[in-house]
């Protein structure tokens, strides 16, 4: 297989699976296969699994590294956000991707190298990152999901604003 071509295989699995078997069934017909597409496609492969840790940490980066007109480029500025250093390239994409569908954070732009430009937390990113933001918080909102056994955004979103409201009620009296 061509070296060029051996470059743009990680891109367009990055980018999607369904492109890079696009991709190398074109190869295939043109008999420019040299790679095992299932080999390398195992050997490239993330888990798809949500992490909430994950989450947290690209929330964490984000406010940290955006305000009015300053962006967060990532992988660019990855190196401004510590919160990060223990996840791989991939898993922070991932995981950035889905605070995005999530309605998180806003993306700005996204290329076909995988650089990721955000702008800021959206409105229930902010609310989420402020109920999540304590560790005794954050804790108890895993230690809960754990036992429902849902780890879903939108059920972590659900369980730190119980935790939230559970809290506020006990420091009133209520």
């Amino acid at each position: 297989m061509p070296a060029i071509f051996r470059q743009i295989l990680p891109v367009l699995l990055s980018l999607s699976p369904t492109l890079y078997l696009i991709f190398h069934h074109f190869c295939s017909i043109l008999s420019l296969q040299g790679v095992e597409a299932s080999e390398y496609y195992e050997r490239r492969t993330i888990s798809m699994q949500l992490n909430p840790n994950c989450v947290r940490d690209v929330l964490i980066a984000v406010e940290a590294n955006t305000g009015y007109n300053i962006y967060f480029d990532y992988p660019k500025e990855r190196d401004n956000a510590p919160s990060l250093s223990t996840y791989s390239d991939d898993e922070i994409r991932y995981h950035i991707l889905q605070c995005a569908k999530a309605n998180l954070i806003e993306l700005k732009s996204r290329d076909l190298a995988g650089n990721l430009g955000i702008t800021d937390l959206t409105p229930n990113g902010h609310e989420f990152l402020a109920n999540i933001r304590s560790d005794t918080v954050w804790n108890n909102v895993k230690e809960v999901s754990s036992k429902i056994g849902s780890t879903s955004i939108s059920a972590l979103a659900q369980i730190a604003s119980g935790t939230i409201t559970a809290l506020i009620k006990y420091q009133l009296g209520i």
